[in-house]
């Protein structure tokens, strides 16, 4: 078995790149003869979830057909007060598993059936669960292989509580830039729940006000109704627009929901929403800087979704870039996975109703 000491760097490393993830989640279970293994937030099962490649199919149809909302196996593991890993096979007889549906009918059948997992907790009640599985024809994880990866856990607990960290950074600053841009804005969690806002949003607290446990209050009901459904709602993020009252000290404006997109965003932050407020009639492109915090884009993605923003194609962007064509139609597929829409034009649409609204006097 492998030194767990050469795992270090590339743990804290996934912290900073979450791109890195699938591969260590990858190194860590052929380390222990495994097929793969998953990193997900246990405190919502609607968030998006990483895993490595040998088990990618297995957790893509664990999610899609709906195991991840009833799943005894982890109710049953959780439950037990341990700060380590656990094996499955150690607390759950074969007999008990025979009567779950989750073994039985799923597991089971695609050659699945013992696992090692683990939790870990990140700040703001964030829950991260680690599950490494074997193939049932491997055995379940042996006394041996779950003291390896005890020994990584401490390591794997901290660079959660670091993703966490960064990643509100990042929200915190796109708040700011929000702010400079003189846009209104918050951020809300996958439950409802304020994550944070900038001081302009204080403005608007006729129409918006933030209640007991970080919960808002919207003056619109139509709005109420959409945020009080976000919560449970499996079906994915979608955005929304609302109409605000003018009140003596703000003009008449747009309430918008933009989803957040980006997987560790949404794992260790349980990020879901920007709150972005908007004034009727006024339109102004939003700046690069401010697309990039919005949607955690690199500096040349950002360039370029400004330039789309204001009305240049592929082919005009490449020659001012003096960039090839292709070159630019890659980083534009990078901006539509992380921003999360689906066309060009639903993006641009997207970043137009972004308008700025006038700093006080």
């Amino acid at each position: 078995m492998l030194d767990p000491k050469s795992f270090e760097d590339d743990i804290y490393q996934a912290a900073f790149l979450p791109e890195t993830w699938p591969a260590l989640l990858d190194r860590i279970s052929c380390a222990i003869g495994a097929e793969g293994a998953l990193l997900a937030n246990v405190s919502d099962a609607k968030l998006p979830w990483i895993a490595s490649d040998g088990v990618l199919d297995l957790y893509t149809a664990f999610f899609n057909e709906g195991w991840a909302f009833n799943n005894p196996r982890t109710e049953a593991l959780v439950n037990i007060p341990h700060s380590g890993f656990m094996s499955d096979a150690d607390h759950l007889d074969e007999a008990w598993m025979s009567r779950q549906s989750i073994y039985r009918d799923f597991l089971w059948p695609r050659g699945f059936g013992y696992a090692a997992g683990t939790t870990v907790k990140s700040p703001g009640g964030v829950t991260i669960g680690i599950s490494i599985d074997k193939r049932r024809d491997a055995g379940p994880v042996s006394r041996t292989e779950l003291q390896f990866l005890d020994l990584l856990r401490p390591h794997l607990s901290r660079a959660a509580v670091l993703a966490n960290r960064l990643e509100f950074a990042k929200i915190d600053a796109a708040l700011q830039a929000l702010k400079i841009a003189s846009i209104p804005a918050a951020t809300i969690r996958s439950d409802g729940r304020l994550l944070g806002t900038n001081s302009l949003f204080e403005r608007f607290a006729s129409g918006i006000q933030i209640g007991a446990a970080d919960r808002l209050c919207f003056a619109n009901a139509t709005a109420e109704q959409f945020y009080r459904s976000i919560g449970r709602n499996r079906d994915g993020k979608s955005g929304r627009s609302y109409p605000l009252r003018a009140t003596d000290q703000t003009p008449p404006a747009i309430l918008h929901f933009v989803p957040i997109v980006g997987v560790a965003r949404e794992i260790f932050l349980r990020a879901a929403y920007f709150l972005l407020i908007t004034p009727v009639g006024q339109n102004q492109t939003p700046t690069a800087q401010l697309i990039q915090g919005m949607f955690d884009l690199s500096p040349a993605e950002s360039h370029i979704a400004e330039k789309l923003a204001r009305g240049f194609v592929i082919a005009e962007i490449a020659d001012a870039a003096e960039l090839s064509v292709e070159t630019i139609r890659t980083h534009v597929k990078s901006i539509l996975a992380k921003s999360g829409m689906r066309s060009q034009r639903d993006f641009v649409s997207a970043l137009s109703s972004i308008q700025t609204i006038g700093a006080p006097d």
